[in-house]
């Protein structure tokens, strides 16, 4: 702040009066509605299609708390000069408020991270956990990484001594070096971030999967090396601030934002595969079809039929157990003695059905069409059998068009 000082206004007046608070608040609403609605989704998901809801949903509930918080904050920052540069904040007042946001807005971003992080951890421990061996390794991992982002949120929470010196200027105050902390705070969240999620991609990658299934969950898990990415962008903005801190503090507020809402995202993908397969069904319905006509279908092959689809393994078994001697059955007991042979041909062993008790429609050819329904049983010698494919139980069941002369005399039935 002292670089200001001493400067007049005609010098001032010649130095740029541009604001950023419309591109704060932009990116803190859009980071907060998708990161929002993908916990949304992965609570719905765990809760509703899965049944379980565990430690690290609830962290990943925390976590996108803070990182709400941290977004309303900044929105609330820019009314204390957030946006603008340092040397159009003239009141001193404002700048008190300025740093008191400033405060809170560095735990809120870091509690949010240090929340998301542990949510990761446990996740990935769900999945893991099967792992004797690799299991103690990932909880030592786990105890020491925890441990720094806590040393971390109390650094943060304590930097000056007592606190309301952060925002004060009086002379002799005490506090830490904050470009140091800022340092330390930007380098440990991108060290944390590649342990956490390298962590479970050789469990991953010893899995007995597909190839392609293999780099598909492989692929879901590097999704979070994004959050990486969103750290080394932030750290590099970070590197540019300058004096005029209020101005030059927006990218770096943003993509820490930014930072949390990617975590959160990231988390949430991992869970959302249960939710995408039962909403892919109504799009990708499966079709049943078949060659019977519906009319004959669902008289002579419903619920009733003993060959039908439908039909259960005991009854089934019961049929099986019957043998055929040729009597009556659902399939064959209208028109039967119609359809047997005059010369006495049958041998007991196969009945044939000639008409159906609906006869389709005749085309005024002066011939009667209908649905042939043959059912044989014996040895592969026999007449029938030879033209039909044998069932293991010996009974054959084949249905085909039947078309026969009608005579000029015959009535409709």
């Amino acid at each position: 702040m002292s670089y200001y000082n001493g400067m007049n206004a005609e010098e001032i007046s010649r130095l740029p009066h541009d604001n950023r608070t419309g591109d704060t608040i932009t990116a803190v609403v859009l980071c907060m509605f998708f990161a929002t609605l993908a916990v949304g989704l992965r609570l719905y998901t765990r809760h509703f299609i899965l049944r379980g809801v565990w430690y690290d949903d609830y962290f990943a509930l925390a976590g996108m708390v803070g990182m709400l918080s941290n977004g309303i904050v900044q929105c609330i920052h820019t009314g204390y000069g957030l946006g603008a540069h340092v040397y159009d904040i003239h009141d001193e007042e404002t700048l008190v408020q300025f740093f008191k946001l400033l405060y809170v807005m560095t735990i809120t971003y870091n509690t949010s991270l240090m929340l998301i992080k542990f949510s990761l951890f446990l996740q990935y421990y769900r999945l893991i956990q099967e792992v004797p061996h690799y299991r103690i390794f990932y909880l030592a991992t786990m105890a020491v990484v925890g441990g720094w982002l806590i040393a971390q949120e109390f650094t943060l929470i304590f930097p000056c001594s007592p606190i309301q010196d952060y925002w004060s200027f009086r002379p002799g105050r005490k506090c830490l070096d904050s470009n140091l902390i800022g340092w330390m705070n930007a380098v440990g969240n991108i060290v944390t971030d590649l342990i956490i999620l390298a962590l479970p991609i050789p469990v991953v990658a010893a899995l007995n999967l597909k190839k392609g299934r293999k780099w598909a969950v492989l692929g879901i898990f590097a999704l979070g090396f994004f959050t990486c990415i969103v750290s080394i962008c932030r750290m590099v903005f970070f590197a540019k601030i300058s004096n005029d801190l209020s101005y030059d503090l927006v990218p770096v507020a943003a993509w820490g934002e930014a930072e949390s809402a990617s975590g959160l995202i990231c988390s949430a993908l991992i869970s959302l595969g249960p939710l995408i397969r039962r909403f892919s069904r109504y799009f990708n319905p499966v079709k049943k079809t078949t060659n019977t006509p519906p009319k004959y279908s669902q008289k002579y092959f419903g619920a009733t039929n003993p060959f039908s689809r439908h039909t259960t393994n005991r009854d089934r078994t019961n049929i099986s157990r019957k043998p055929f001697d040729g009597s009556e059955t659902e399939l064959n007991r209208i028109d039967l003695e119609r359809s047997r042979k005059p010369d006495g041909q049958d041998d007991g062993r196969s009945i044939r059905s000639t008409k159906s008790a609906e006869s389709i429609t005749n085309l005024k050819l002066n011939l009667e069409t209908g649905i042939k329904t043959i059912i044989s049983s014996g040895n592969r010698d026999s007449t029938h059998s030879q033209s039909l494919a044998m069932a293991p139980n010996g009974i054959v069941v084949k249905q085909v068009w039947s078309v026969r002369n009608r005579e000029p005399d015959e009535e409709d039935d």
